[in-house]
């Protein structure tokens, strides 16, 4: 399988080349955020891996976070995860614009997200990355 792996700011880039996602990766973005349809990319906390998986070749990388992608669009999005997990501050913020939504715009978004497959515990997280957009 063709694929570059590098790790850049603690996170574990892992791009691939295929049409279609690898099963392999496929498996790591459901470990963490559930089953999606047609996943393009994926993104875990490298600590879910090894927990899980305390042998996967992903966890000799001295990195905190691990993203998964293929084209310009998808790294973006994934990176956005990794800040997210990454970067407390950032992650205040988010949360405070979260909270400051209306139930009504809250409840629409998550809807959105659970028709896309998101389990309510990456809701927030999905929807900054998405860019508020959902």
């Amino acid at each position: 399988m063709e694929e570059d792996i590098f790790v850049r700011d603690r996170v574990l880039h892992v791009k691939y080349y295929t049409r279609d996602m690898p099963i392999e990766y496929d498996d790591l973005g459901t470990l963490y955020e559930g089953y999606i349809s047609h996943r393009v990319g994926a993104n875990l906390p490298m600590s879910v891996l090894r927990a899980k998986f305390r042998t996967h070749r992903f966890c000799k990388y001295d990195a905190d976070y691990i993203i998964v992608y293929k084209d310009i669009q998808t790294l973006f999005h994934e990176l956005l995860h990794a800040k997210f997990y990454l970067d407390s501050d950032y992650r205040k913020k988010i949360q405070k614009r979260w909270e400051s939504l209306s139930e009504k715009e809250k409840a629409r978004i998550q809807k959105k997200l659970f028709q896309y497959g998101y389990p309510e515990s990456v809701h927030i997280d999905e929807w900054q990355a998405y860019g508020f957009y959902v």
